[in-house]
């Protein structure tokens, strides 16, 4: 015989807690007030909760998603895209469940976001199965960020500057190879590591909180930093770090861009290099251009039969080097 389902049913008594000796209601507040997203549904699949974190993600309510085949359809409009999630769902009666199972979620303002979804059968102690349980993450924010990384860390190769991309708490996410040539660190040594980590020893956290107290009050830090490199010793570098706001507000990412303190006079005298190279570029084509025209003329004069003309005034042959 299949256990009767259980309906979580809101606690009555303004300002009262669950009752201690009620363990399903235990459960049941500890699941509304959690940050993840979730709803339950119990044997008949009929939604007995739909979160506070979920009603606030969504729009959506137990009114309009009163048991899973409503929920479906209106986190999943797309008929092709909701048979492969009540697919999952059909699989609960089976055991059968996922783990951060990434779906794409429309919410009731039409806009869409990634949920990473796990599911599981719910249980109250070691009682038989009252329902099956959801559990969400939104990780729309990662998910954007980690393509944007992708496409960062390809644009890197081409970029002579050190440059550091790191999550809001410090982690390195990418790293150029640009900031490889400086401080002789791989990306693959650093990935995953702290940005901290590469300040001196003795002054890492005192360093850590200026850079951080910039950040969170004007988004941006600039000075010069000495940095460990991985042969030993340190560098001191210009370190401008800049905060990336994420379109609702919360930060993204940190930028780091690393360059040496002669870096400007650097560039300027690579474009000074390259400005005198093209200059010289463009005067050996002026000359080629110059004896090509001199032939034409001259192999012109000779078909037609009469005498080479004499060289332009001022000329006392063809220009130099030819023969």
């Amino acid at each position: 015989m299949r256990p009767t389902s259980v309906v979580f049913a809101p606690t009555s008594g303004a300002g009262r807690g669950p009752d201690p000796t009620d363990p399903e209601a235990i459960v049941r507040v500890l699941f509304e007030k959690s940050p993840l997203l979730i709803y339950i549904a119990d044997l008949d699949y009929k939604i007995v909760l739909f979160n506070r974190a979920l009603r606030d993600a969504t729009g959506y309510d137990t009114s309009d998603c009163r048991n899973v085949g409503k929920l479906l359809e209106r986190f999943y409009p797309d008929p092709e895209y909701r048979q492969i999630v009540q697919g999952i769902h059909d699989g609960w009666v089976r055991n059968e469940h996922i783990r951060d199972a990434e779906l794409v979620c429309t919410l009731k303002d039409q806009t869409q976001r990634t949920i990473s979804w796990s599911t599981s059968r719910l249980r109250v102690g070691r009682g038989p199965t009252i329902g099956y349980i959801a559990l969400g993450v939104d990780v729309t924010t990662r998910r954007n960020l980690q393509q944007w990384v992708s496409l960062f860390q390809k644009s890197l190769q081409y970029l002579d500057e050190g440059v550091v991309l790191t999550d809001p708490g410090g982690q390195i996410l990418a790293w150029s190879v640009g900031a490889e040539r400086l401080l002789g660190y791989t990306e693959q040594d650093m990935a995953g590591r702290p940005l901290e980590d590469l300040y001196l020893r003795g002054e890492r956290k005192l360093i850590a909180r200026t850079v951080d107290r910039a950040i969170e009050t004007d988004g941006s830090y600039a000075g010069e930093v000495e940095l460990e490199r991985k042969e030993g010793g340190s560098s001191i570098l210009v370190f401008n770090q800049f905060r990336l706001d994420g379109d609702t507000g919360p930060a993204l990412a940190r930028l780091t861009l690393l360059t040496r303190p002669s870096a400007d006079e650097d560039v300027e005298a690579r474009l000074a290099e390259a400005t005198e190279l093209a200059t010289h570029h463009r005067t050996e084509i002026e000359n080629a251009r110059e004896l090509l025209n001199e032939r034409e003329r001259r192999i012109g004069e000779l078909e037609q039969g009469g005498a080479p003309a004499p060289p332009p005034a001022g000329e006392g042959g063809p220009p130099h080097g030819a023969r």
